[in-house]
C-alpha cells in the first residue's frame, strides 16, 4: 500500500513537483548543519507560532504565563506559505508497478481532488459517502459484497485546505480479477452520474455521516486541534457547525450534479501494484501500460577508487586455479550444507548464534536456521522472494533485503567456484604480501570482487567488495578473511571467517561440518 500510494501521488502531482517529490540517499546526504541551523532560524519564530490552551484556568494568568514563556522569542517575519500551483490534466494512462513475490493487485484510480474552500465541499462529501462510505458504501456492497472481488475495497474524493486533494478509488483482489475489479468500480462511478440516489439512500448515508462527524469533536484536544487548524488554514472558527447544516441540507439533485461535474470516469489514471506474469495482457484494453520502476537509487561513491585495469588472461587462468581448489572433482550437483557458529556484533555485545545454511543449487534456494536465544529463526530465500519465520510467524522479506542476500552469496568464492561459467576475472597483480589478486565480476553482481589467492594452493584468503549496503544507506566496503579450509564430499570450505564492515568488526564465523546432499 505504502508503494501504491506514494507513486499514486507521482502521478497525480508531477513526480518532479512538491507534492510528489520523494527523498532519495543523494538528497539526504546533501543536507548539513548548516541547512538546517538556517532553517530553524528562519521558522522558529514569533510570527510563525500559534499557542492553543484548553482546560480550567484563569484567561489573565495563562496569558501572562505564556508572555513570559515565549516573550523572548524573536517575532521575525512569518513565512508565507505558498504552495505551487498544480497544472494538471485530465488522461487516462495506466500504470504498472511488477511485484513478482505477490499474487494479488493493489489498485488505485483516480484523478485530482479538489479545495476545501470549495462551495460543493458538503455536495463532494456526501457523494463520496454514498459512493464509498465504509461497509454501507456502493463499492463495498456491490464490488466486495455482491461480486465477491475484494478482500478490500476504498475510496474518497479529497479536499486539500492549501493544495487539490485527490479523487482515488481502491481494492484489493486476486490477480486473475484485476480487469474485473476495474470494470466494477468504474460501472460505479459511472452510475452515481447517471442514476439520481434515491431518497432512502441519501437519507441513510447523511445520518451515517452526520453521526460519525459527531467522533471529531468528542474531546476537548479535538476541539482545540480542530480550531488551530482552521485558523491556519483561513476558515472560520464556525466552519464544522456550517458543515453540519450544509450536509443536511443537500439534495438528491447536488449528489448527481457534482458526480457529473467533478467526477471523471473517462479520464482516470490507473496504477496496479501486483504481479506481472499473473496479470497477462489484462490492462491492455485500458491503453499502452506503463511500467514503472521503483528502484531506489543508491548515492554517489566518492570514495569508489578509480578502475584498476587488469590482465584478463592471467584473471582467467587465476579463476580457473581458484575454482579447481574449491572443486577439487568437479561440479556438484545437489544441496551444499553447512554447520557453523557465527558470532555477530549486536548492540548488546558480541553474540554467538548457531547457523545452518543449506544452499539448494538445482531451486536456487537458501535456508538459514538460526538458533537464538528466544528460539529458531528460519529464513528462506528463493531467485525473487524471502522470508523469515520464527515459530508459527511468518513475515515476508523485501525485495531490497533479499536482493542484498543474494549479492552477500555471489561476492563468496564458494558460490564464485559453484558458478565459474558466470564470473570473468582479471589478473591485477600481488599484494605486498606476495599474495595474487584478481577482480572478478559478473552480470548478477552489482559490483566487482577482489578477490587475495595464496599463490601455492590457488585458495581465497580474502575478499573485498565496495557496494551499496541498503540497511546501512550507504556504500560500504566488506572485506572476509578465510583460512582453516577443510575438504568433503568434493568441496573444500573455509572453516574460519572474519567479516569487517569499513574496517569494523562484523562477524566471526567457525565452521563444524559442511557437506553435499
Amino acid at each position: 500500500a505504502s508503494i501504491a500510494n506514494r507513486e499514486f501521488e507521482r502521478l497525480i502531482y508531477g513526480k518532479d513537483s512538491s507534492y510528489g517529490r520523494m527523498m532519495e540517499y543523494e538528497t539526504i546526504d546533501a543536507v548539513t548543519r548548516d541547512d538546517l541551523v538556517q532553517r530553524h532560524e528562519e521558522a522558529f519564530k514569533g510570527s510563525n507560532m500559534m499557542v492553543g490552551i484548553v482546560g480550567d484556568f484563569d484567561k489573565e494568568e495563562m496569558q501572562a504565563k505564556l508572555e513570559r514563556a515565549f516573550g523572548a522569542l524573536p517575532a521575525g517575519s512569518a513565512i508565507s506559505l505558498l504552495p505551487p500551483e498544480i497544472d494538471y490534466e485530465f488522461k487516462s494512462t495506466v500504470n504498472l508497478i511488477d511485484k513478482p513475490d505477490v499474487n494479488q493487485s493493489y489498485v488505485l484510480m483516480g484523478h485530482i481532488g479538489g479545495l476545501r474552500s470549495n462551495p460543493d465541499y458538503a455536495e463532494l462529501q456526501v457523494m463520496n459517502q454514498v459512493l464509498s462510505g465504509g461497509f454501507s458504501g456502493r463499492l463495498f456492497q456491490v464490488v466486495r459484497t455482491d461480486l465477491g472481488l475484494a478482500y478490500s475495497v476504498f475510496g474518497a474524493y479529497t479536499s486539500g485546505t492549501l493544495y487539490e486533494g485527490q479523487f482515488y478509488t481502491g481494492v484489493m483482489t486476486k490477480s486473475s480479477t484485476t480487469a474485473q475489479a476495474i470494470d466494477a468500480i468504474r460501472e460505479e462511478v459511472e452510475r452515481i452520474q447517471a442514476e439520481p440516489v434515491s431518497e432512502e439512500e441519501l437519507q441513510k448515508t447523511k445520518d451515517q455521516f452526520l453521526n460519525s462527524l459527531v467522533f471529531r469533536y468528542d474531546s476537548r484536544a479535538k476541539v482545540l486541534n480542530q480550531r488551530l487548524s482552521n485558523e491556519y488554514a483561513g476558515l472560520p472558527q464556525d466552519a464544522f457547525d456550517e458543515l453540519i447544516e450544509e450536509i443536511k441540507a443537500v439534495s438528491i439533485e447536488d449528489v448527481q450534479r457534482v458526480a457529473k461535474e467533478y467526477l471523471r470516469p473517462d479520464a482516470l489514471q490507473i496504477l496496479v501494484v501486483g504481479n506481472a506474469e499473473e496479470l497477462g495482457d489484462q490492462l491492455e484494453k485500458y491503453g499502452e501500460v506503463n511500467q514503472i520502476d521503483i528502484t531506489i537509487p543508491t548515492p554517489s561513491d566518492d570514495a569508489a577508487e578509480s578502475t584498476e585495469s587488469g590482465d584478463a588472461a592471467g584473471g582467467a587462468e587465476w579463476f580457473g586455479r581458484m575454482t579447481q581448489a574449491i572443486l577439487p572433482g568437479g561440479s556438484i550437483q545437489g544441496a551444499l550444507r553447512t554447520k557453523a557458529t557465527t558470532e555477530v556484533q549486536t548492540p548488546q555485545g558480541p553474540t554467538e548464534l548457531p547457523v545452518t545454511n543449506t544452499i539448494d543449487l538445482d531451486a536456487m534456494k537458501v535456508t538459514s536456521d538460526i538458533e537464538t536465544p528466544a528460539g529458531t529463526m528460519k529464513i528462506e530465500i528463493t531467485e525473487n522472494s524471502g522470508s523469515q519465520s520464527f515459530g508459527a510467524q511468518s513475515m515476508a522479506m523485501s525485495a531490497e533485503q533479499v536482493e542484498q542476500a543474494w549479492q552477500e552469496l555471489y561476492a563468496t568464492p564458494t558460490w564464485m567456484a559453484l558458478h565459474a561459467d558466470n564470473y570473468t576475472a582479471e589478473y591485477l597483480g600481488e599484494t605486498e604480501e606476495g599474495l595474487i589478486r584478481i577482480r572478478t565480476s559478473a552480470d548478477m553482481l552489482n559490483a566487482s570482487v577482489e578477490v587475495h589467492l595464496d599463490p601455492e594452493t590457488a585458495l581465497p584468503v580474502m575478499t573485498s567488495m565496495r557496494s551499496f549496503n541498503a540497511q546501512m544507506g550507504a556504500n560500504v566496503t566488506t572485506e572476509s578473511d578465510y583460512s582453516d579450509w577443510q575438504e568433503a564430499d568434493g568441496v573444500l570450505q573455509a572453516y574460519a571467517r572474519e567479516t569487517r564492515v569499513e574496517g569494523n568488526p562484523q562477524s566471526s564465523t567457525v565452521m563444524q561440518s559442511h557437506s553435499v546432499e
